[in-house]
Formats: structure tokens, C-alpha cells, sequence
């Protein structure tokens, strides 16, 4: 599947990588995590965008199915405490149906609040 950014274009990238502060982020983080400096500049950042909100997507729907009202936030639900343990295998059951069980060995880590 072919997934195009505006963002992954070399003029974007040219004019992004002269602000100040850019280049030494990343470069921190590819220093921190050099598996991803194959891929850095791709555009993947596109691809991997669509899965979140895919995966987030079918979390609210299989949570609407169960009745459990959610408020999605970014990457994250707010649903009611008593339902924690409900949406945390509706996270991860979304996770692999969006993944189709690609990583079906690796479970998500999720990190919770009630604040």
C-alpha cells in the first residue's frame, strides 16, 4: 500500500532541517535508537500515523459494541475505571486485528492514569 506525506518530501525535509534545534533531535533519537536511521527520512512517520488512528478506531468501535463509553485522545482512550481491564484486551485485541497478528508474539505496553 502506498501511503504519500507531504512531510516526506525533499523540499519539506530541506526546509525543516535548517530550523533551529530539528537536526540535533534527531539526531539524538537516531543515537538513542540506530535501528531507525535506515527509515528516518522515508516518510514512514505517514504510514505509522494511519495505523495509530486504525487501530484507535477499532478500539471505539469494539468498545461502542460493549457499551463502555470511551473519549479518544490522541493514542489514547478515557473510559471508566471499572471498564480498565476490559479496554486494556480491547487495546491489544485491536492492536493485532489492525496488525492482522504480524506481531502476535508482542504485547502492546500501555501505561494508565486516573488523573
Amino acid at each position: 500500500m502506498a501511503y504519500g506525506c507531504a512531510g516526506s518530501s525533499p523540499a519539506f525535509r530541506t526546509k525543516h532541517n535548517q530550523s533551529p534545534g530539528y537536526r540535533g533531535f534527531i539526531d539524538a533519537f537516531l543515537f538513542r535508537h540506530p535501528a531507525f536511521k535506515d527509515v528516518a527520512f522515508i516518510g514512514l512517520w505517514g504510514t505509522l500515523q494511519l495505523l495509530d488512528s486504525e487501530i484507535m478506531e477499532e478500539a471505539i468501535h469494539r468498545a461502542t459494541e460493549q457499551g463502555i463509553p470511551v473519549l479518544p485522545v490522541h493514542d489514547e482512550l478515557v473510559g471508566p475505571v471499572s471498564k480498565k481491564e476490559e479496554l486494556r484486551q480491547i487495546l491489544i485485541d485491536s492492536f493485532h486485528e489492525v496488525t492482522q497478528g504480524k506481531f502476535s508474539d508482542h504485547e502492546p505496553k500501555m501505561t494508565w492514569s486516573t488523573a
